[in-house]
């Protein structure tokens, strides 16, 4: 399966739209005679005029010139560097492609030594990339994945779709846990709300590997969470995931203890019965050696 730029380049942007509509400028232009610029608050254009050019995302544009692909800053600042293509800062990285393969730049311009047969955008502190024949994740650090899939797409409320080696579609968590299909909706919206676990019916609780799942995409979330939080907030999000996580503990453990209960209870009733049979067939065996017994 071959990378397909546009549909990243689509993708790239619908993932960066939070970053974009809160960076309204300076604001891309369509010039009349051809090519684009951007336009301040105070409705200046530029004076730079570019043959391509994408909406800021993360403080950076993106823009093609007659020699390349490049990123400008807010204040004109166009890079040095040039690439083969390139795509949105998200994560503070931004997916580029050179003549030896694809890799990524951070925002100071540092380029990685690591090159891909092909790659897709950084979401949620991970991208899909292929190395050698197979698909596998690289964070941000540039630490790839033990793991290698036919086919990896990337992260979203927790989960990446997958095509293992066998050609099954199913699903991985960041944790490196294999999902099937049925438990992807369920952990996906554990993701977006971890309050959802909450309201579990107890039967849910005695799958305790799909309980353990939901836990670490509640984890997943609140490092998601942290990592995207300003100084200020920190103390009030520690306090919010204190109090979640024990929360979410007590509710575990009471659904544990609700589940081991009704499990003795049944044990209990099992042995009743068991009991009573025991007794019954006494009973009938008695019967039938007084019968046999039983002399003229």
């Amino acid at each position: 399966m071959g990378i397909d730029k546009r549909q990243i380049l689509w993708h790239t942007y619908i993932e960066c739209k939070e970053n974009i509509m809160n960076e309204q400028y300076p604001k891309l232009v369509v010039l009349a005679n051809g090519g684009y610029t951007f336009k301040d608050q105070d409705g200046k254009l530029w004076n730079q005029k570019f043959e391509t050019a994408w909406s800021f995302s993360d403080g950076l544009a993106m823009v093609k010139l007659n020699n390349g692909y490049t990123f400008i800053n807010k204040k004109g600042k166009v890079w040095n560097q040039r690439f083969k293509n390139a795509w949105h800062f998200k994560d503070g990285l931004a997916l580029v492609e050179l003549d030896d393969g694809y890799t990524f730049v951070d925002k100071q311009g540092k380029v990685w030594n690591q090159r891909f047969k092909e790659a897709c955008p950084f979401k949620d502190g991970l991208a899909p990339v292929k190395v050698d024949d197979s698909w596998t994740f690289v964070d941000k650090q540039g630490n790839l994945w033990n793991q290698r899939f036919k086919y990896a797409w990337h992260f979203e409320d927790g989960l990446a779709e997958i095509q293992l080696m066998s050609d099954e579609i199913c699903y991985v968590n960041k944790q490196g846990s294999i999902i099937k299909d049925e438990l992807a909706s369920k952990l996906r919206s554990v993701y977006k709300n971890p309050k959802n676990i909450l309201n579990f019916p107890t039967e849910q609780f005695k799958d305790k590997e799909f309980i353990a799942l939901c836990v670490e995409q509640i984890k997943s979330r609140l490092i998601a969470d942290v990592n995207k939080s300003k100084p200020e907030d920190i103390e009030q999000l520690r306090k919010n995931c204190t109090e979640l996580l024990n929360t979410v503990q007590i509710k575990i453990q009471l659904e544990y203890n609700q589940i081991e209960l009704q499990e003795q209870r049944k044990l209990r009733e099992q042995q009743e019965r068991e009991q009573r049979k025991e007794q019954e067939q006494r009973a009938k065996n008695a019967l039938i050696d007084d019968i046999t017994n039983f002399g003229v």
